[in-house]
This record gives structure tokens, sequence and C-alpha cells, in this order.
């Protein structure tokens, strides 16, 4: 849950944020910007345990070399996934804002209630 729950909420607010058309329905828009962040942090966190298992063992210069230059790698994908999420929550943001100033809408959720 603790990998799987922040990209369905990210990708759930990204659909429900989407602008509508004119009658009234959500447009759909690429889900590549959130499905971009997810997994360049899943990986982040993937290296990052791998770079501890690694330093944690070292036991020649070599070694923690190779540690290191996995920390490293590491930490370039962490940034990397928070530079897109950064973008994310910038075009988030935008999205939803376009539809405030849109004024009163609609939204069906699937299998719920009409909220307007």
């Amino acid at each position: 849950a603790n990998l799987w729950l922040p990209f369905r909420v990210a990708a759930e607010t990204w659909q429900a944020s989407a602008p509508q058309t004119p009658e009234g329905t959500l447009r759909e828009i690429s889900r590549a910007p959130v499905r971009a962040w997810w997994l360049l942090w899943l990986l982040s966190l993937a290296v990052g345990r791998t770079a501890q298992t690694l330093y944690n063992r070292a036991d020649t210069p070599e070694s923690l070399q190779q540690a290191a230059g996995t920390v490293m790698l590491g930490d370039l994908l962490n940034l990397a996934a928070a530079a897109l999420a950064i973008l994310f929550v910038r075009k988030l943001t935008r999205m939803q804002r376009e539809r405030a100033e849109l004024g009163t809408f609609t939204a069906v959720m699937p299998g719920g209630p009409t909220i307007v």
C-alpha cells in the first residue's frame, strides 16, 4: 500500500482535475506525468536500498567505491523524481485553477454520486 497508494491518489486527483468538455464531462488526459514520477520514485527507492546493502557489506576500497556510486545514482534518481513531482503539482494546480475559473461544475464520480 505504501508504494501503490501515492500513485493511485495522484492519478485520481489528476484525472478529476481534467478540463471539462462543453457537455460537462471530463476530458481524458494523459497520465504520463504521474506515471513518470511514480516510476522514478520507485526506482530511486530500489536503488537506495541496493546502495544501503552494498555499503553495509563493503569491506574493500573497491566495494566502498561501488556503494558510493550506487548512492549517487539513487540520489540522482531521487532528484529527478522530485523535479517530476514539482512539474506534476504545477500542472495539477493549473488544471484546478482553470476549472475553478469556470465556476460551478458537475463531476460525476464513477459508481458514486454527482458532485455539484
